[in-house]
């Protein structure tokens, strides 16, 4: 497949810590339509002054310093979790470290001074309407678009338990997919939203996907 470069407006990051690195996907609206971009083998990332004797992580010495103009150096893990244990093991010490509260996300835009919009370059897939890019370029950029808007609804048998009914309203359309058999007095001719009874769970959420990406 060819290379593509698109502009997108982000909408949505989130991150989660893997056997090969924390993984980061950002998911965004573009000219093209919805698009995301995977990128694996990130690390996590917090600063502790120079003098701080650490234990674990990759330590960097970086040309940066602290308000109060004390030199600092970076601690990088393969994963979140490993920079928490070692966040926690330092303040059980009354050791400082400096932004050891960012998420691993909202750091990868940062340090792209990402913002709102993103160009982003690579070679994507066409998946179920959705255009993406794995590990693709990306950079800032001033894309502005107009944005629809969708309310979605889910209701579950506890915390816990299954999906029994799921809604969407906006763009005008509005569905109603409930688990089980329809009553016998049911009458589906009645005004909106549209209500569809499925058979389980499983093919509530397939129905339900299916009908928000047609």
């Amino acid at each position: 497949m060819t290379t593509r470069r698109v502009e997108a407006l982000l909408l949505s990051r989130e991150w989660r810590d893997r056997d090969g690195g924390v993984e980061i996907n950002l998911w965004g609206k573009s000219p093209e339509g919805p698009i995301s971009a995977h990128f694996t083998g990130q690390e996590a990332v917090m600063f502790v002054l120079r003098q701080t004797a650490t234990q674990n992580g990759r330590r960097v010495e970086r040309p940066l310093e602290t308000l109060g103009g004390d030199p600092v150096d970076a601690l990088y893990f393969r994963s979140q979790r490993s920079l928490t244990e070692e966040r926690e093991r330092l303040r059980e010490e009354l050791v400082a470290t400096l932004e050891s509260d960012v998420k691993p996300a909202d750091r990868f835009l940062m340090e792209r001074f990402i913002t709102g919009s993103f160009v982003i370059e690579g070679t994507p897939q066409q998946r179920r309407g959705v255009l993406h890019f794995d590990n693709p370029r990306i950079a800032t950029a001033d894309f502005r678009t107009s944005l629809s808007v969708l309310s979605i609804d889910i209701e579950t048998e506890g915390f816990d338990g299954p999906v029994i009914a799921a809604a969407f309203a906006g763009c005008e359309r509005e569905h109603v997919f409930v688990t089980g058999a329809a009553p016998s007095s049911w009458r589906n001719d009645l005004p909106k939203p549209l209500v569809s009874f499925v058979r389980d769970e499983a093919a509530l959420l397939r129905r339900y996907f299916d009908a928000i990406c047609s």
